[in-house]
């Protein structure tokens, strides 16, 4: 786990109610975890936000050919970079990509590099969970440490995660 950047300091809970738990494990059919409303759900990434605290599910489809994958990642980031602007993540973003493929193209590198970067820009504490894959984990700590320094941690357990971006 990287070190916790002291520069991002979360913002206040809109709704004033202080911490909440994060919910337990048990998940919808669509992957979403119980007490989580969803934003948006694409062919391969699932948006959802609980109380300020924002979450993105990428998993890997084997019919997605690179051109359409590309396409959904940059949709990905400008909304990503749009609820950033709006304050829906008030809270935090964890961004879980355990199950989206090992290794990304250049377009999703410049995709993903926009997220961190929106999420840097915003003030927005951003914890990416990352699969055992060795490739995967090196891309992505490259990508965190150039576009978000300050408010951006990689982790490979979604629960530290979610825990880090909600404090």
């Amino acid at each position: 786990m990287d070190a916790v950047p002291s520069t991002c300091i979360p913002q206040k809970d809109p709704v004033g109610s202080g911490p909440v738990l994060a919910p337990e494990p048990s998940a919808s059919s669509s992957g979403l975890r119980i007490g989580w409303e969803i934003l948006a759900e694409r062919e391969n990434h699932l948006v959802s936000v609980r109380h300020g605290m924002l979450m993105c599910q990428v998993w890997r489809r084997r019919d997605l050919d690179i051109t359409r994958g590309a396409e959904l990642a940059r949709l990905l980031a400008d909304q990503l970079e749009d609820s950033f602007r709006r304050g829906v993540s008030a809270r935090g973003f964890v961004f879980d990509l355990r199950e989206a493929p090992p290794v990304s193209g250049p377009v999703t590198q410049g995709a993903i590099s926009h997220i961190l970067t929106s999420a840097e820009r915003y003030g927005v504490r951003i914890a990416v969970v990352v699969g055992p894959g060795a490739l995967q984990a090196m891309q992505i700590r490259r990508l965190t440490r150039e576009c978000a320094p300050s408010c951006g941690v990689v982790m490979q357990d979604v629960e530290s995660a979610e825990d880090w971006a909600w404090t």
